[in-house]
């Protein structure tokens, strides 16, 4: 099987990686790829967002499936174009993509379906911002955007100034997102998913910097899988998958 991968980040990379452990593939391709899929697949120098140039490329390479590692190839519709044309793919479904590309909406899926989640509030402009954080002084939130971002991009903060001079940038083309702030170190959950089950990755943490609050500290290695105890890996999966699982099949937005 000839297999492509859709990123250039260290996530797609990993992904190549475990692609090139197979002895069932004889051709791997990445794009765009970065310095180090180089040494285990062929970058390909495509924008992997754009359907046309995706499928040329599978076509140019004899290429059979195609693993989108990146968001936004699924927001340009690369899954439906290549599907059309007998290619297959994996990624989320368009019908299920709002979970991914609109914050506010995920935040009320989770509310439909009981799964915890801090408090919430949208804004689409400076004022009504503002006018929130001065009746709140003191209080710690988390701002990011809330169309499709990378999770990096995002402040924890309880400065006025701070988190102010933050939004301003995204709702020049966006709303934010504002949350309260939750103690505790965050996890990230990784599964394989279709209609039928799903598989769990290693759980990880995306650090912060030392101190209260702050950016992100995107690109900084971390330590994998995050120790859990049992309990806590029991109450991962009751409150929280099983029912974003049940959730998407309610919604028909379950994953093939």
């Amino acid at each position: 099987m000839r297999i492509l991968v859709l990123g250039s980040g260290a996530k797609d990379h990993a992904i190549a990686w475990w692609f090139s452990q197979s002895r069932l593939i004889n051709g791997l391709f990445v794009a765009p790829g970065n310095v180090g899929t180089e040494s285990i697949a062929k970058n390909l120098a495509i924008d992997p967002a754009d359907p046309k140039q995706v499928y040329e490329a599978c076509r140019q390479n004899a290429i059979e499936f195609v693993f989108i590692g990146t968001e936004a190839p699924l927001f340009t519709g690369v899954i439906d174009y290549l599907n059309e044309r007998g290619i297959d793919t994996f990624g989320a479904p368009s019908r299920a993509l709002k979970l991914e590309g609109d914050r506010d909406f995920s935040r009320k899926f989770t509310d439909r379906h009981n799964i915890p989640t801090p408090t919430h509030h949208v804004f689409d402009n400076e004022e009504d911002l503002s006018d929130y954080l001065n009746r709140h002084k003191g209080e710690r939130f988390v701002v990011k955007s809330n169309t499709i971002a990378p999770s990096r991009v995002m402040i924890d903060s309880s400065d006025y100034d701070a988190l102010m001079r933050f939004s301003k940038k995204i709702l020049q083309s966006a709303s934010i997102l504002l949350e309260d702030h939750l103690e505790g170190l965050p996890i990230t959950l990784t599964l394989l998913v279709d209609n039928k089950g799903y598989m769990m990755l290693p759980t990880s943490s995306d650090y912060m910097k030392a101190g209260h609050g702050g950016l992100p500290t995107g690109g900084m290695g971390s330590i994998c899988p995050v120790p859990l105890q049992e309990s806590v890996s029991k109450s991962l999966v009751d409150t929280i998958i099983e029912p974003t699982l049940f959730g998407l099949k309610a919604e028909k937005m379950a994953y093939k």
